[in-house]
């Protein structure tokens, strides 16, 4: 299965990540091959930026459209990932090789991008797996 991240901007979007209801996406990347991957979902806050992993998603459908001046919504059914509630965020910063991963990824700024290094989806998926268990 392929990987992706995407980043929402609280800043670009103009609402808060935690107001996002399903799975789905908004993308200007015309990326038939995200349909049956996993894509990863992050957001960031503050100054300095506190980057955090909201959960993930397996999309099943990709359409056009011109929500938000974007061109592709990519969607997934609730049954397709994990969401984390906002006060279960796994902050990101402070682990090994997130620096290296915010590197790899242009520090977000390109929009949906494939993840190729297994060990950055190792990291994700061990956070992600801390924050479902933390109370």
């Amino acid at each position: 299965m392929a990987e992706f991240v995407v980043y929402h901007s609280p800043e670009r979007m103009g609402y808060a990540a935690d107001t996002v209801r399903g799975f789905g996406i908004l993308t200007n990347k015309n990326v038939p091959s995200v349909v049956g991957s996993r894509v990863w979902l992050l957001t960031g806050e503050g100054t300095p930026r506190t980057y955090y992993l909201r959960g993930h998603f397996t999309p099943t459908r990709r359409t056009r459209t011109e929500e938000s001046g974007f061109a592709w919504l990519v969607e997934g059914p609730r049954s397709s990932g994990v969401k984390l509630p906002r006060h279960r965020w796994a902050a990101l910063n402070d682990t090994p090789w997130f620096e290296d991963f915010r590197r790899a990824q242009g520090s977000f700024a390109f929009g949906l991008q494939a993840v190729r290094e297994t060990r950055f989806v190792r990291g994700l998926a061990t956070a992600l797996r801390r924050a479902q268990r933390s109370r």
